[in-house]
């Protein structure tokens, strides 16, 4: 199993999420593969988690 991630600045990004990817939103510290949530849209940022971090991540 291969995964690549691609960390976000979800207050600057513009655009869509990458084809092959998911948006991930997790908690500072810990290890998105493992501990995230899967977005199924930018609406759903930040009902997961308080203070969340966001990646792109694709598993392969």
């Amino acid at each position: 199993m291969q995964v690549e991630i691609i960390k976000v600045d979800i207050n600057k990004f513009s655009g869509t999420i990458p084809f092959g990817y998911d948006l991930v939103e997790y908690a500072e510290g810990f290890d998105p593969l493992d501990d995230g949530a899967v977005l199924y849209g930018f609406d759903e940022v930040g009902t997961m988690f308080s203070n969340p971090i966001h990646c792109f991540m694709k598993i392969s």
